[in-house]
């Protein structure tokens, strides 16, 4: 709520990600598999508390966005604990390919699906990397 950082609950960074990528030419298609890690921290001291957090894979061809999908992270703060690591598994996102298009002008992106508000908090913060 609001830009003051004392209303913040909680923060989550993405700190790792492993990707695979499998081609199959018969059907022109792409499998994605993403592995992240994460960090989320907030005030000592809390109550047990459950989280879901919005993140996106997009699929990107000459800089726009052709496929995309969004999933939740859920984890749980234990009471009395600041910070949770843990990691989630996106298994098999499967995408179709232009015929006329190699498989390596794609790209895929990954990132946590912010609200505008979210995303003006960052960017005050300084927190914010276009």
């Amino acid at each position: 709520k609001g830009a003051d950082p004392a209303n913040v609950v909680y923060t989550v960074e993405m700190t790792g990600l492993t990707s695979r990528c499998d081609y199959n030419k018969r059907e022109n298609t792409a499998d994605v598999n993403l592995h992240i890690q994460y960090i989320a921290t907030r005030p000592p001291g809390g109550e047990e508390a459950h989280y879901r957090l919005p993140y996106y894979l997009a699929v990107t061809l000459d800089g726009k966005i052709v496929d995309k999908t969004n999933k939740w992270l859920e984890f749980d703060f234990p009471k009395g604990v600041a910070s949770y690591s843990g990691e989630v598994l996106m298994d098999s996102y499967v995408f179709n390919l232009d015929p006329k298009k190699r498989s390596f002008e794609y790209h895929v992106l990954t990132g946590f699906q912010l609200t505008q508000a979210q995303i003006d908090y960052n960017k005050k913060m300084g927190q914010y990397l276009p």
